[in-house]
């Protein structure tokens, strides 16, 4: 599995010299820093779905990226897996269901190029924190698509399974015979399952707390799903190197050695 990682990574890194003349990923390090005695190297990241911007076109400015929706998939995927979190929150019978993105305010433009891409969900800053949110009702089935085109290769693909489950037990109150569009909670009414029969409503007020208590940190069962096949695309791989990877140059008994951790 590592040596089947190694080859995937390395051939992956290849092309991306070729089509980047020599950028690591669309990666450019901080010029200004000079020598390697056992440090990090601090560099500025440019991530690769966005081409660098021109100084000309100003800092608000988000240039298109080149990715067709099926690469893109195949990133965002990857970008999930390392930096996506999926929760369930309640107040009472009113349940909300969130998707976030959490990085560092030097890296909002990625969060903007998403948001862009996607054309929903918001961006707050706090302190030094950007966050891309996705909380509509209306707006989740618009991951799930993507994510159903390139599903989630880690154990984050439980929690994503168990936020959607609850989503669809949720969302598909057919009190009024449709489903609840327009916010991002409601009391529970009649509710009915999959398949169209009623069910009882405390019934289903326990099974989307027992789907909240058995995400995230919660999480005690980490087997995925027999179905399910780890597939690592090269797209996905540059999407999860980007949300978890780590790039450093030291200086150890007087040789340099480069080390790309994930």
């Amino acid at each position: 599995m590592v040596f089947a990682f190694y080859l995937v990574f390395f051939w992956f890194l290849n092309m991306d010299l070729v089509l980047n003349k020599g950028n690591f990923f669309g990666l450019h390090t901080n010029n200004k820093t000079k020598g390697f005695r056992n440090k990090t190297f601090a560099q500025n990241r440019y991530y690769s779905t966005t081409p660098f911007l021109n100084p000309s076109q100003g800092s608000g400015s988000i240039p298109k990226s080149s990715l067709t929706d099926e690469e893109f998939a195949h990133w965002f995927s990857g970008f999930c897996d390392a930096e996506g979190c999926f929760y369930i929150s309640n107040t009472g019978n009113n349940f909300t269901f969130v998707f976030k993105i959490k990085l560092h305010i030097d890296d909002i433009e990625v969060l903007q190029y998403i948001q862009q891409r996607l054309g929903i969900g918001r961006i707050t800053v706090y302190k030094n924190e950007v966050i891309f949110t996705i909380s509509r009702s209306e707006d989740l089935p618009t991951i799930f698509k993507i994510l159903e085109i390139k599903p989630l290769n880690t154990t984050k693909y439980l929690n994503y399974l168990a936020f959607k489950e609850g989503y669809l037990l949720y969302f598909n109150n057919k009190t009024n015979q449709s489903l609840i569009l327009g916010s991002t909670s409601g009391a529970l009414g009649e509710a009915t399952d999959r398949v169209g029969a009623k069910v009882d409503k405390s019934l289903l007020f326990n099974k989307l707390i027992e789907l909240k208590n058995s995400m995230n940190s919660q999480r005690t069962n980490f087997e995925l799903p027999d179905t399910h096949k780890i597939i690592i695309t090269p797209y996905w791989l540059l999407g999860f190197i980007e949300g978890d990877g780590s790039f450093s140059i030291s200086n150890i008994k007087g040789f340099p050695t480069l080390r790309v951790e994930i």
